[in-house]
């Protein structure tokens, strides 16, 4: 199990001095440069690592996800490193629970108006939403998952259900930026957590302006910012296909205010991978 720290009350996973220095030393230069990405795809089909399988076939989809969130016992060596020892993966986790605390004090400040409401774009089943939902202390707060692939909907439904969210949550199929068409309540939190790495700035714009028009004055976004500080992004590209657009948390405050959207607060991984961010509507 990996070491954690906590701040601010919430415990993230860290990794050891040690296995910090072997993953920059010895384990990067390998996968990112030295062995022949053919060579590395057929080790890592053989593995056996559900975490690796999901990711070749969809990169970042809504099942790898699953898996990374899960954390369950791994299945042999690669899965372990994969699992328990890569900073990427240890990230999206520290992401999660950075969300999850962040939505929740987004539904604190909302419900002493009633009811409230919650979009996620691109959310697949919605994973960080329905935990922040479950924490909340008023079953007041509904939500609304947007995607164009409905892969995950199934699923999703279930989770809600499981969850004790029957009746809260509604799974919407369709382009997000035509959220007001999507939508027939107000919202006051539109989440795009876990996206914004895959658009372009003038795709980030044009999701930011659809929101700003879709929120209340005061009304709040919340997004993450991603550095390549994991430190392979090169054998992501060229292993999986994957492709990342970086955005510090500087930039993506820049793409907020040009979009009107103000009072950003910013919470920080420790591994120094991913931020969310939050800005209300001016």
């Amino acid at each position: 199990m990996s070491p954690t720290i906590e701040i601010d009350g919430i415990r993230y996973e860290t990794l050891p001095l040690i296995q910090r220095i072997v993953n920059r030393a010895v384990i990067n230069p390998l996968i990112n440069y030295i062995v022949p990405a053919r060579v590395l795809r057929d080790f890592l089909r053989g593995s056996g690592s559900p975490l690796v399988l999901e990711s070749i076939m969809r990169p970042g989809g809504w099942r790898a996800m699953k898996i990374t969130y899960e954390n369950g016992e791994p299945t042999g060596f690669v899965d372990r490193r994969i699992l328990k020892d890569a900073i990427l993966t240890l990230s999206a986790r520290n992401r999660r629970r950075m969300a999850v605390r962040s939505i929740g004090k987004l539904i604190e400040r909302y419900s002493t108006g009633g009811d409230v409401h919650i979009v996620g774009i691109g959310t697949g089943p919605g994973f960080n939403v329905l935990e922040a939902m479950v924490d909340a202390k008023t079953d007041r707060v509904f939500a609304y998952c947007i995607d164009e692939d409905t892969d995950a909907f199934s699923f999703g439904e279930k989770l809600a259900e499981r969850m004790g969210l029957r009746g809260r949550v509604r799974y919407i199929a369709g382009n997000a930026i035509n959220l007001e068409h999507l939508l027939d309540v107000v919202p006051h939190i539109v989440k795009m957590v876990g996206i914004l790495e895959y658009l372009t700035d003038d795709q980030v714009r044009a999701l930011l302006r659809v929101s700003h028009r879709a929120l209340p004055r005061g009304g709040s976004v919340l997004v993450n910012s991603m550095i390549s500080s994991h430190g392979v992004d090169r054998y992501l590209r060229r292993v999986f296909n994957w492709h990342l657009n970086y955005r510090s948390p500087e930039a993506i405050m820049r793409l907020f205010e040009e979009s009107g959207f103000g009072n950003c607060s910013v919470r920080s991984d420790p591994l120094g991978v991913y931020g969310i961010i939050d800005a209300s509507k001016r």
